[in-house]
């Protein structure tokens, strides 16, 4: 059985992405090369170059996951060939071949947990919705229709790749497979997903749904461990260096107009850090691993 034909071919595709190469790949400080995030401009001026046949988000979906051969056409992965011998491979071997150099790649398994928040504006943008359809369930013929919620087509999976990429610097390609959202239950949201390169499993939640005031005034906030606070930023050139981390300790009620008090982690030479609390006499020494709730991330030159 074949599927639909696509609204573009895909080779269409992939010679309007090499006609942007410069602009759709991006070097880190390493010299790693890899796919620029869904946000770029780069993915509009596509789309118009491709008559608007195919949304800016799905362009860099196609890309980001690698499909139909486009990241090697990019130069972005090597072939991948098979090798005869009679030698046993381990289970996490994977060997490839470029210019003659064959590459002995180890794909260890390993778990790597990490949490982002989204933005007011993000969440606005891939927050469930609700959809409506008819039931037609014979033992219950007085339930005339069902909902669920689901998140927006189009909108999700590449806002979740931008922020996996800016977490984890991984040359991953995710692929995510499905997202659940629960109305009841200790999970609001559950996704899976993975990697079509390495095979590495991607499995993320939002545990609650967050307040439905709509007012600018509320924000979701995460805890985290200092040391897993990314330590420099680079911009325009410019390296930005991790200063501190303030929050504020609230009341029961999230509104930043609630009686509650600021306190600060300080960071001062290596991974020495200090607690400087406005209800205390003075600083008070912290570990890197100390948890915090993050509301303000500070950073200089």
């Amino acid at each position: 059985m074949r599927g639909r034909k696509p609204s573009v071919p895909h080779q269409v595709i992939i010679d309007a992405v090499i006609l942007f190469k410069d602009r759709v790949i991006a070097t880190d400080n390493d010299g790693v090369k890899h796919v620029v995030v869904g946000t770029n401009d780069v993915w509009m001026d596509i789309s118009m170059h491709l008559n608007g046949r195919i949304s800016k988000n799905a362009l860099h979906l196609f890309v980001h996951n690698g499909r139909h051969g486009v990241k090697e056409a990019l130069g972005l992965l090597p072939a991948i060939v098979q090798e005869n011998t009679n030698q046993m491979k381990k289970p996490d071997e994977l060997y490839c071949q470029t210019d003659s150099v064959t590459i002995l790649i180890f794909c260890q398994k390993k778990n790597i947990s990490f949490q982002f928040t989204f933005s007011p504006s993000e969440w606005q943008q891939i927050q469930p919705q609700e959809v409506i359809y008819k039931a037609s369930d014979k033992n219950r013929p007085m339930r005339s229709c069902r909902s669920y919620y689901v998140l927006p087509k189009g909108s999700w999976t590449p806002l979740l790749a931008e922020h996996f990429w800016e977490h984890t610097n991984l040359p991953c390609c995710i692929s995510f497979k499905r997202a659940k959202v629960f109305t009841e239950g200790n999970v609001y949201i559950c996704v899976i997903g993975r990697c079509s390169i390495c095979c590495s499993h991607f499995k993320g939640f939002v545990k609650e749904k967050p307040s439905g005031n709509s007012s600018s005034e509320v924000g979701h906030l995460i805890e985290v461990q200092l040391c897993d606070i990314t330590q420099v930023l680079i911009y325009k050139d410019l390296t930005y260096e991790l200063r501190g981390v303030v929050n504020y300790r609230r009341g029961n009620s999230k509104l930043r107009t609630s009686v509650g008090h600021y306190n600060a982690y300080c960071k001062r030479s290596g991974k020495q850090w200090e607690l400087i609390d406005d209800l205390k006499k003075k600083a008070v020494s912290s570990k890197e691993n100390t948890k915090v709730i993050c509301e303000f991330v500070i950073y200089s030159i």
